[in-house]
């Protein structure tokens, strides 16, 4: 399983539950890694989408009032 110190944020991987970092010797605060969940990219997704329109709705406002 990949492990990350929430430390120094390295990541490495351990087959049991690791007791320190290998980089920074931290005993604790080591949290297992997990891939980004599907509503996070989404909300991702439509962050970039709102932010986009914005600019775009930005960039008309002030060629159409010229």
């Amino acid at each position: 399983m990949e492990y990350r110190c929430s430390a120094c944020h390295t990541a490495f991987e351990a087959d049991s539950a690791p007791h320190a970092c290998p980089n920074c010797r931290v005993e604790a605060g080591l949290e297992p890694s997990h891939a980004t969940a599907t509503p996070m990219k989404l909300f991702a997704l439509l962050l970039a989408c709102v932010l986009l329109a914005s600019a775009a709705g930005g960039v008309l406002g002030l060629v159409a009032g010229s």
